[in-house]
């Protein structure tokens, strides 16, 4: 038996960003992960343990390594959440400067999906702070370039970076390239819909919806808004809910300007929970939008 086997595969997931689902996708129930992850005394059949360490591109002797190889691999892990984190929070330069200070480290350069998410990470922050687009561009296409080291053809992770660069390329103003990119993500959600961590999905929704609207596809920025709405109330989480809201109020008010209670109750939503989160900013925008 390999000593603390949950803990080091808990590891390995999330240093390549797999969930529970993807990493026991037709190998076990997600739940046997759960178990193995929480309980040092829950030992997994040996005949499982094959195939997830294929799952992980590892070979089931790389197991056997002592905790502390894993500790540095867990730091790597804690690094990259705090620079989602920065980014999350809009905190632009801060994450720039995290991945500046970490991406030519060894421990960051040996597994490929972490080159992606740095590279991702850092066009995101050039593209905010020195409205560089070309070059985020640039380096989001050779995020996408890198191979993925799991058996899957099409990761989370590039549905982020196709995602990512779907908005830059719509701030560019090649709206039809980023609306076929953004539908080709929409695609791939489809066909792996439980794999998807909930909050990605509805952020690409949300994002997607935004870039219908430019394009000029009312019905599917409707579409897409609702699957986002649905989506938050069906899994009972209030992520990106308002912008929803918001973003289909925009979208009924194009289509029909003149039914205004169909339009402004959406409006009236977003309202709502933009002053429970004491985004009194947000509601000042929206504010004016009803009253343009």
């Amino acid at each position: 038996m390999v000593k603390d086997l949950g803990k080091k595969l808990n590891i390995i997931r999330k240093h390549l960003h797999l969930t529970k689902e993807e990493l026991a996708q037709g190998i076990c129930p997600p739940s046997i992960i759960s178990l193995l992850e929480k309980s040092n005394l829950f030992r997994l059949d040996p005949v499982i343990i094959e195939p997830l360490c294929q799952r992980l591109g590892i070979d089931s002797a790389f197991l056997n390594k002592d905790i502390s190889f894993f500790r540095q691999m867990e730091e790597v892990n804690q690094v990259c959440e705090r620079i989602s984190y920065f980014v999350q929070e809009r905190r632009y330069q801060e994450a720039y400067d995290c991945v500046l200070a970490v991406e030519n480290k060894p421990m960051y350069q040996e597994r490929t999906h972490i080159q992606k998410f740095m590279l991702w990470r850092k066009a995101i922050s050039i593209n905010y702070l020195f409205k560089d687009q070309l070059a985020a561009l640039e380096l989001l296409d050779l995020a996408l370039e890198k191979s993925d080291t799991t058996s899957r053809n099409f990761s989370i992770l590039d549905m982020n970076i196709l995602n990512s660069k779907a908005i830059i390329l719509n701030e560019l103003g090649d709206v039809q390239l980023s609306y076929n990119l953004s539908q080709k993500v929409i695609f791939f959600i489809h066909e792996i819909p439980y794999q998807i961590h909930k909050e990605t999905c509805i952020k690409i929704y949300y994002n997607s919806s935004r870039i219908a609207f430019k394009a000029g596809e009312m019905e599917e920025g409707l579409r897409l808004c609702q699957l986002g709405i649905d989506l938050c109330r069906r899994e009972k989480i209030s992520y990106l809910l308002g912008y929803l809201f918001f973003q289909k109020a925009e979208c009924l008010k194009y289509v029909d300007p003149t039914n205004k209670p169909n339009y402004e109750r959406y409006y009236l939503k977003a309202i709502q929970l933009f002053e429970k989160e004491n985004n009194y900013q947000t509601v000042d925008r929206i504010r004016e939008k009803m009253e343009a």
